[in-house]
């Protein structure tokens, strides 16, 4: 599938109501972010990716009142432990409907319905715990999965996470893991 690469030292902003979707009847891949790179997504709607923000642990990030809807993974990264993103994710809306597309990876007979996760870290820590606007999280398999990681979350919201779909055994219907 298709990615959007932030190269290093760049920047992108989706603002103003911009929607990042795909097409076609095949999840794309999302936004890739590469070292010192900067992502604002403000009032944006992100749709149908199957990682719609993989992050790297050297980027900032900036999250504003953005829908990421019907991606496997709203928002993914694979960083070493102990690894910190700068910036702030506020008043943001991770959804499922029901209704994911097939991914171009997995072909199996069993595809999801629902998003494995809004969130899905290993080894970075994202910045949740700032005082401001609730993020929400629902109809998800899981609302935020975290490993080889300390975190603080606050100010969020979990409605309708359940095990929706015939998920991996590690994952099993959880708001935080």
């Amino acid at each position: 599938g298709v990615s959007l690469t932030v190269g290093k030292d760049a920047t992108l902003t989706v603002t103003d109501n911009a929607v990042l979707s795909a097409e076609c009847n095949y999840m794309w891949n999302g936004i890739v972010t590469e070292d010192n790179s900067q992502t604002y997504l403000i009032d944006a709607s992100i749709k149908d990716a199957y990682h719609a923000v993989s992050m790297c642990n050297t980027g900032y990030y900036k999250m504003l009142n953005t829908l990421f809807e019907d991606n496997y993974i709203s928002i993914f990264s694979q960083s070493p432990v102990g690894s910190l993103a700068l910036g702030k994710i506020l008043g943001c809306t991770f959804n499922g409907t029901g209704t994911l597309k097939r991914n171009l990876i997995d072909f199996s007979d069993t595809p999801f319905h629902y998003p494995l996760a809004g969130i899905y870290t290993t080894g970075l820590q994202i910045p949740l715990n700032i005082s401001g606007a609730i993020n929400t999280f629902q109809n998800l398999n899981n609302g935020i999965v975290i490993f080889n990681t300390d975190m603080q979350i606050s100010n969020c919201s979990f409605d309708r996470i359940f095990q929706y779909d015939n998920i991996p055994t590690y994952t099993k219907g959880c708001a935080i893991q």
